[in-house]
């Protein structure tokens, strides 16, 4: 697209277009991660954006994408990395909805197989839902966990909120504590590097323990949980209405049917029945344990390794400096040096 300025739509306040921008390029980078090699219609236009927004001239049509930005010596990764990293520092200063926002949206929908964005809707605004504008999150249940008690603590609750960073969720994190400590011995997160990045991940994921479930729309995003769509196959969601029943729960959003299912072998609960137990104070954090352990993320905290223990909880880099955040507290009150 030419015009420097999205044309006959809705335009968003620059507080909430910065916010919308900033899910939008996550996850149109986290998508693109995750493409084969080979260019990609979502790499030419990445290539442009870059070219349209620095003043450099288009590039030829048989080039490779990034080569006339970037040297040859990259793998495609580290093309899609830095060239994600670019475009929101780009895009970010503009203050007004610009042709490349409706680009983004378009590109997310195509590599999500989303429906279009119906014409006179702004970008982002049917793919993702702030946390300003979401209903109230309901009270979490609360319920007897069928786990024994740590034998040692690894963390204390005025530890877990000087990592927080802020004291208005005491009661909560009170609450989770006991399960936090227990994920940690269970799943061998033992180690104050290992905690640290899972502080790291977890604070992250859920706004500080804020949100121990989705924030629901449903998003067009969302809409494809339910089946019979291929989002919904890949999740186990076979029957009418699992999509929102198993949207994603716990500090990691535990999501789908299947993924509940394995949760619910591995702890002797039967959360396939009893979905909302996932985001008790009891399970919440050792769904996140189970998370962690089943995909080895271990191997990565021992590293040190924040951008691929973040690539594994995410599939992408999605907030990486808010999980650098949390992660350099963590080091800081475990005493990690």
């Amino acid at each position: 697209m030419n015009s420097t300025q999205a044309n006959s739509i809705p335009t968003l306040d620059s507080t909430k277009l910065n916010a919308y921008r900033e899910y939008g390029i996550s996850r149109f980078e986290q998508l693109l991660l995750q493409l084969p090699p080979q260019p990609h219609e979502a790499d030419r236009f990445l290539d442009n954006a870059i070219r349209q927004l620095t003043g450099l001239p288009p590039a030829p049509a048989t080039a490779h994408p990034y080569h006339g930005i970037y040297g040859t010596s990259f793998t495609m990764s580290h093309y899609r990395d830095g060239g994600s990293d670019r475009l929101r520092e780009l895009l970010q200063k503009q203050n007004q909805l610009h042709a490349l926002d409706e680009e983004i949206d378009r590109l997310i929908r195509l590599m999500s197989d989303l429906p279009a964005r119906p014409a006179g809707s702004p970008p982002y605004v049917r793919l993702f839902i702030l946390p300003e504008d979401a209903p109230p999150q309901p009270t979490p249940p609360n319920t007897q966990a069928n786990y024994p008690p740590a034998k040692k603590q690894f963390v204390t609750p005025d530890q877990i909120l000087q990592i927080i960073g802020s004291t208005q969720l005491r009661d909560r994190v009170i609450a989770m504590t006991p399960g936090i400590n227990a994920t940690f011995e269970k799943f061998e997160i033992n180690t104050p590097l290992r905690i640290a990045h899972f502080f790291g991940q977890v604070l992250h994921e859920s706004g500080g323990f804020r949100y121990l479930r989705e924030i629901w729309g449903p998003t067009d995003a969302q809409r494809r949980y339910e089946p019979p769509s291929s989002l919904a196959k890949t999740l186990g969601n076979t029957q009418p209405g699992d999509g929102a029943r198993y949207m994603g729960r716990g500090v990691i959003q535990l999501t789908g049917r299947s993924n509940y299912a394995q949760f619910s072998k591995a702890m002797g609960v039967d959360f396939v029945a009893n979905p909302d137990l996932v985001a008790s104070p009891q399970y919440a954090v050792t769904a996140a344990g189970w998370f962690w352990q089943t995909r080895k993320i271990n191997q990565h905290a021992d590293r040190d390794d924040l951008t691929a223990v973040t690539r594994v909880v995410n599939g992408g880099r999605n907030g990486l400096a808010d999980r650098q955040k949390y992660l350099t507290r963590a080091k800081q009150v475990l005493g990690v040096r």
